[in-house]
């Protein structure tokens, strides 16, 4: 009979004293199917994420791609003077689309009588594919007498074949879509606060400059202790023009410009500058 030391033990366990080979050998064998097996499901995993990401990145092209060629199409129909090219390209619910659409299509025609430099060259200046819809926003230039305009049109794309071409319908216009207009900001100058959606930002941001400057020559005259906070909103739809909230007297409601056509070196127009200049000279009485 012996007795062992505990540096004894220690040394017979560390070293593997004691252990049946085979059990050891099964043990790693084991510990290796384990680890080949994590990494071939890693490796599943990560190319099926892969896979599926260059998927979506092609289907967004070729939807791009179509989306161009529509507006392209629509540009080319009013170019041509063909209303019914035209007309093929409008889809709505909505009964009067189609009216609207005509009297939209008859004033370009209207411009090239008159003699006006129209260039209409289907240029898009920003395009946004919405793919869960899908839907699309889509910013088309077009140059008037050399100003140069940024006119937003909205496109949904159909997968049912309604003229019976034997071919889906695809990228159609639409009526606006005024939940498609960006994510709701907030801007924050010196003197105003400014609220409005993404596609208005170069307008927000012209608006806070001409807002700041407007009060600091003001306030260069008279005690401006007091002044309240300025605020802003600009929306697409429910203001009819340039106005004081009928609630609340220190907040002024923008239309925003882009739901006709806006300058698009100035879409936060010397017109537009000079209907707000005439509020803030009654709201600084």
């Amino acid at each position: 009979m012996s007795i062992k030391l505990d540096w004894e033990i220690d040394g017979q366990v560390q070293s593997g004293i004691g252990e049946d080979p085979t059990a050891s050998r099964k043990r790693r064998v084991r510990a290796m199917r384990l680890i080949l097996f994590l990494l071939t499901v890693g490796v599943i995993v990560i190319g099926g994420f892969i896979f599926i990401d260059q998927r979506l990145n092609r289907l967004s092209g070729q939807l791009e791609i179509e989306l161009r060629d529509t507006v392209n199409a629509e540009v080319t129909a009013i170019r041509l003077g063909d209303w019914e090219a035209y007309r093929k390209l409008q889809r709505s619910a909505a009964r009067t689309w189609e009216d609207e659409q005509r009297a939209n299509f008859q004033m370009y025609q209207d411009l090239f009588i008159k003699g006006h430099q129209v260039q209409l060259n289907g240029r898009i200046l920003d395009l946004v594919i919405d793919n869960n819809v899908p839907r699309a926003r889509v910013h088309v230039e077009e140059i008037i007498d050399g100003i140069a305009y940024t006119r937003i049109w909205f496109y949904w794309r159909y997968s049912e074949d309604e003229d019976r071409d034997g071919q889906i319908d695809g990228w159609r216009h639409t009526r606006p879509d005024y939940t498609f207009w960006g994510d709701a900001k907030t801007l924050n100058g010196q003197h105003a606060t400014i609220t409005y959606r993404e596609v208005d930002a170069r307008v927000a941001h012209d608006l806070m400059t001409y807002l700041d400057q407007m009060v600091e020559l003001a306030c260069s005259t008279r005690d401006c202790t007091n002044l309240p906070r300025l605020r802003a909103d600009i929306s697409p739809e429910g203001y009819g023009g340039i106005m004081w909230s009928p609630a609340d007297k220190n907040l002024l409601l923008i239309p925003s410009p882009y739901v006709v056509r806006a300058r698009s070196d100035m879409p936060f127009s010397p017109e537009m500058q000079a209907q707000v200049a005439g509020l803030l000279a009654g709201w600084f009485r």
